[in-house]
């Protein structure tokens, strides 16, 4: 098992020993750090003692006031002596600590077996300067042992997306739905081609209203860049706080629009439409709730995932420096084990660097294939879905004895209307996500620069400076 064995005698100065062997576990590992009060119920004290003496890396020797005068005391079996001899016999590291005042012991001062300490470097452990001096310790004990530390998540490389399969699960589901809305009161005339041609025009109407609202839109997503990245860098909770009035005053032309298109006086509501009110509603709820307790659970994780999500990366970024620079363990002389989670965070961001590149640079056709935009993935189902309709009507209108020029032309006219809407919506998407691409890497350029030196800076007072 290895690790550090910690040598003392029992005394008022057991507290700090507990102290320093909690800290001690903290950086090198719980499994790591073994005092005898972790003896294992029921085993015969020498026998565990002497094993995990035995199989230890380093053994650090805790000297207090009088701990020199106790070699004198008549006693059946001296373990402090026996300890520290067995660690010089086996070449064990033997690390004498010094609390609080207590002078070094002198060569005069100790048995033969154990006279080899006097010569050994000591570290001092003093209450009030307690997280340095342990600190210093640690880099003492560093070179004799590594920290065990819990390896960081992997990276959660996204698997590729089979965009096919959500086209077509988008158009089955938009070819159902328009027909659904269109089949309310259908005219006695009405023929079965007509039903589907409708249904196409009717969908592609929507479309197109939807690509010229989503086209006004997208300028905005350039205005607030920098809303995006206040709250994927600040916790959910302080961000609704600050910007809590935003989202309600976007409710307020929706409860107006309701207010005029609620049934009054003249018609009431269908009892499935009141349940479709409140099966809406019950939804909405529940991906609300989701979507507030999976950003709760990522942005608390640690060490934190990185990926080429925007929120991850800023996040992940935001956090190693908020520890960087805020957090005792984290600043200037760090341990080993949280200078290499540090190292590992600062190189998945990198890595995100690297990817977000190679993204920047692929060809219109390679983007759509690779599934960057959900957005995309919805407009190509949107527009199988209208030729899936508009490829029934013209079956059902090919079967018919005479065959006008009308329906030809309104499916030709459906078609290429809905065919050029999608168009510019893709290429729309593709240079809107390379712009914010290149920004991206822009801001994970700038956390490299800004994180490099606080992780790679020889802290000042570091003994391999």
């Amino acid at each position: 098992m290895g690790g550090i064995f910690i040598s003392y005698r029992n005394g008022t100065h057991s507290v700090a020993v507990g102290a320093l062997a909690d800290r001690l576990r903290h950086y090198f590992g719980r499994g790591q750090v073994f005092c005898d009060t972790q003896m294992t119920p029921g085993t015969r004290y020498p026998d565990e003692l002497r094993a995990r003496l035995l199989d230890s890396n380093a053994l650090v020797a805790v000297i207090h006031d009088g701990w020199t005068d106790e070699f004198d005391r008549p006693r059946d079996t001296d373990w402090v002596r026996y300890e520290i001899a067995t660690a010089l016999e086996k070449r064990i590291p033997v690390v004498p600590v010094l609390l609080e005042q207590a002078d070094p012991p002198r060569r005069d001062q100790l048995p033969e077996d154990i006279a080899e300490l006097t010569v050994r470097q000591a570290a001092r452990l003093r209450g009030a300067e307690f997280p340095a001096d342990v600190g210093d310790l640690v880099r003492l004990l560093e070179r004799h042992i590594e920290p065990t530390t819990e390896p960081p998540p992997p990276r959660t490389v996204p698997r590729p997306r089979r965009v096919g399969r959500r086209i077509a699960a988008w158009a089955t589901g938009l070819f159902l739905l328009t027909l659904i809305l269109v089949s309310d009161d259908p005219a006695e005339d009405q023929q079965v081609w007509e039903w589907f041609g409708y249904a196409a025009f009717i969908s592609t109407m929507a479309l197109a209203g939807s690509s010229i609202l989503v086209s006004a839109l997208i300028p905005i997503k350039r205005w607030t860049y920098r809303m995006d990245i206040n709250w994927q860098t600040m916790p959910t909770r302080e961000f609704v706080h600050r910007t809590w009035i935003l989202p309600a005053l976007g409710v307020l032309p929706i409860a107006y629009g309701m207010v005029k298109t609620w049934p009054g006086k003249d018609r009431r509501l269908h009892e499935w439409e009141v349940w479709a009110v409140v099966a809406l509603g019950i939804i909405a709820l529940y991906f609300l709730h989701r979507t507030m307790r999976h950003h709760g659970t990522r942005q608390n994780a640690w060490p934190p995932l990185v990926t080429t999500e925007s929120i991850m990366f800023r996040r992940a970024a935001h956090r190693l420096h908020h520890k960087l620079t805020t957090e005792p363990d984290w600043r200037g002389a760090r341990s080993r084990a949280i200078q290499r989670k540090a190292v590992s965070i600062y190189l998945d961001l990198a890595e995100v660097r690297m990817e977000l590149k190679t993204r920047a640079g692929v060809s219109l056709r390679r983007w759509i294939g690779t599934g960057y935009s959900g957005w995309v993935t919805a407009w190509l189902g949107w527009l199988m879905s209208i030729l899936a309709l508009d490829g029934f009507a013209l079956g059902l209108v090919l079967r018919q004895d005479s065959v006008p020029a009308g329906p030809f032309r309104l499916i030709a006219v459906t078609v290429l209307a809905a065919v050029i809407f999608t168009a510019v919506m893709v290429v729309a998407h593709f240079y809107g996500d390379r712009w914010e691409v290149r920004r991206w890497i822009g801001e994970l350029t700038e956390w490299q620069a800004k994180l490099g030196p606080l992780i790679f800076r020889p802290p000042s007072g570091d003994p391999d400076e």
